[in-house]
């Protein structure tokens, strides 16, 4: 009686992982195609655009400008009327040399506008987004794109993320599947000797799984992490093992009549008194009236956390909030380290290779075991025909 209920249980978690690969694993193959060259996209950006991207380093004799020089040649290069959304400086996290201004138009169309850290002179700028023609853009972003939400905007968003969240369920029923008898471990982490093609299939589909499987939802939490509302439970999670340092609610700039916002120049100065020393790492600028200036500066190049945020009042540079990753609770320390893992670069250049090799996995696993599927099913139509 048990025997049979267990082979009940049995076929019916081989039904969940079967159409849960065969469904979702279309949409993690894709992401995990594009998520292992984007381990890389910068370096891979640079070489398909040298003459934007490249910025030879100085001599040794020469003095180049500073943070704020290379933030006041990009504001004086922006076009009339433009927004500027963020500015991404070259460091140590970060595989691109030059200085990036990102920035939007009237009509919701996103530039990007580079600075050569050496000179101070803008090298150009080019088309990122055009939200009327979403493959206008430059190679690298629309990997990116398609990795965040396949070219569907803010419902790809949700699918992907979905997508990943369903797949950790067919990671936990392939799991189960495997999980070998006393005495057969051996076995079952083994490729099997002189076994034929479709042995051999469902070997390398098993063994993939098992020892990928991990780490590929390693990338899965901190991937969905980033989407909301399908990361907030990640967040809770976090927020459960120990207080998260978070600005608060309320937190915004104040104009008073007349008041006019400060340069993002001089938010960076401003910034670079508040927080001396280390390299800038991000600015994010704000997009409304009482919007705040957010900035990230990292202090060394001996880890992720070792970094401060500043947040300032947009109209006065006041500063309005400030957290210190040194004193970052265990909770904050997850959640900083969930991107660095999930990007590869928290572990550097053998964190990159590793991630790229994982994205490689959720296309074998979805190709091995549409292999099995086939197999299996024609085994079935066979033995029917037969019957």
């Amino acid at each position: 009686m048990a025997s049979n209920t267990s082979k009940r249980w049995r076929a019916r978690w081989l039904a969940v992982h079967l159409y849960l690969g065969l469904s979702v694993g279309m949409v993690m193959s894709v992401v995990g195609l594009t998520g292992s060259v984007m381990a890389f996209w910068q370096t891979f950006d640079t070489w398909l655009n040298p003459r934007l991207l490249n910025a030879m380093p100085l001599t040794f004799s020469q003095t180049g400008p500073t943070a704020a020089d290379w933030v006041a040649a990009a504001e004086r290069a922006l076009p009339e009327n433009a927004k500027l959304k963020a500015i991404y400086f070259p460091c140590w996290q970060r595989d691109r040399l030059v200085l990036t201004a990102r920035y939007q138009l009237a009509d919701a169309s996103e530039y990007e506008l580079y600075v050569n850290p050496n000179t101070g002179g803008v090298s150009g700028s080019r088309l990122l987004l055009d939200p009327s023609a979403v493959w206008r853009a430059p190679a690298m972003e629309l990997i990116v794109q398609i990795h965040q939400s396949l070219l569907l905007g803010s419902f790809g968003e949700h699918l992907v993320a979905v997508s990943a969240l369903l797949a950790m369920v067919s990671i936990a029923t392939g799991v189960w599947l495997w999980w070998p008898k006393p005495g057969k471990w051996r076995w079952a982490l083994t490729l099997k000797a002189h076994a034929g093609p479709q042995r051999r299939i469902y070997d390398f589909h098993k063994l993939n799984g098992v020892y990928a499987g991990l780490f590929i939802a390693v990338m899965l939490i901190s991937g969905v992490a980033m989407y909301e509302p399908e990361g907030l439970w990640i967040k809770a999670a976090a927020g459960a093992l120990s207080t998260l340092h978070r600005p608060p609610d309320n937190l915004h700039s104040v104009a008073s009549p007349g008041a006019k916002p400060i340069s993002v120049t001089n938010a960076v100065a401003v910034a670079d008194e508040l927080a001396p020393g280390g390299q800038f790492n991000w600015l994010h600028a704000p997009l409304q009236p009482d919007g705040v200036i957010e900035i990230v500066k990292v202090r060394s190049t001996n880890g992720t956390g070792n970094q401060v945020k500043l947040m300032l009042d947009q109209y006065t540079g006041k500063e309005l909030w400030r957290f210190d990753y040194n004193a970052a609770s265990a909770g904050d320390t997850f959640l900083t380290w969930l991107y660095p893992l999930h990007a590869g670069y928290g572990l550097g250049l053998p964190g990159r290779i590793f991630v790229s090799l994982i994205g490689l996995t959720c296309p074998t696993l979805l190709a091995t075991g549409m292999i099995r599927w086939f197999h299996k099913r024609r085994a079935a139509i066979r033995k029917s025909l037969r019957t």
